[in-house]
């Protein structure tokens, strides 16, 4: 498949690829599941998010693609093999799909990543990254090279590790190993499932508390009413919405209670 096939509005329409599983899976710290479906359903531009990500997001993207080639080419060295350009790979259920960074002559893949160098979340900055040598990755990052590790070897591929070198602000060049493990790739891939599963049906994801969810909603049902309408279970949500809203009062006065304290102690 070529770059231009893989990029096409058509494939990436009709497929999920590994670095849009961890929004499915919801570990993502750039997309939530909603903001992925709405993009698959095409009510949303894909990537187009909050301004501000949009901003650091793609800036971000930009020096990662810059400097993506020098990485991999320290890591290789470090890991004395040679490496090759991936290529897309498309799994036999038809509709997932993995595009990893480069394959090794070692047989093992190479993601590469850099991370904190332009961007806003600090779940993704580099403390998030554990020991080298490990398998310490963020978990959206793990979500990301397990898929690419299940679909590698549901197309006939023997491939038992991904290696990720990743640039951390502050820390360098630091190299990763994540191997396969069957019972992980299972969970992965039930979750890239239902996930795509509520797509094909046009059904959103599960609430989930976030902006974004709210705003699916706003743009879904734009008529907004001030009275309930009847029904048990309706009511029985007003219900714990009305607790909610109790216990969220009660934290507001905690902590505008303990702010005080803390002025008048300084």
């Amino acid at each position: 498949m070529t770059a231009t096939e893989r990029f096409s509005p058509e494939f990436m329409r009709t497929h999920l690829g590994a670095s849009q599983v961890p929004a499915a899976l919801d570990v993502s710290p750039y997309a939530r599941p909603v903001e992925l479906w709405e993009e698959y359903l095409g009510l949303r531009e894909r990537g187009r998010r909050d301004l501000r990500r949009l901003r650091c997001g793609g800036e971000a993207a930009e020096l990662g693609h810059e400097l993506e080639d020098g990485v991999a080419r320290v890591a290789c060295k470090r890991l004395g093999v040679k490496a090759a350009p991936g290529e897309t790979l498309v799994h036999s259920n038809g509709w997932l799909a993995a595009t990893p960074d480069r394959v090794l002559s070692s047989g093992s893949l190479l993601e590469v990543k850099t991370v904190g160098l332009a961007s806003y979340q600090t779940r993704d900055a580099s403390e998030r990254w554990g020991e080298p040598g490990t398998d310490e990755v963020p978990v959206h990052v793990a979500a990301q090279v397990v898929t690419q590790m299940g679909v590698a070897r549901d197309r006939g591929l023997h491939v038992d590790a991904v290696h990720v070198a990743a640039l951390l602000a502050g820390r360098g060049v630091q190299l990763y190993v994540v191997r396969f493990e069957q019972g992980l790739w299972d969970s992965v891939r039930a979750g890239a499932e239902a996930f795509w599963t509520l797509v094909q049906k046009r059904e959103p994801p599960q609430a989930d508390g976030s902006d974004a969810f709210t705003q699916m909603l706003q743009r879904r049902f734009p008529a907004s009413t001030e009275e309930w309408a009847e029904g048990v279970v309706v009511d029985h949500l007003a219900h714990e919405l009305m607790a909610a809203k109790d216990i969220l009062t009660d934290a507001e006065h905690d902590y505008e209670e303990v702010r005080q304290r803390c002025m008048e102690a300084i």
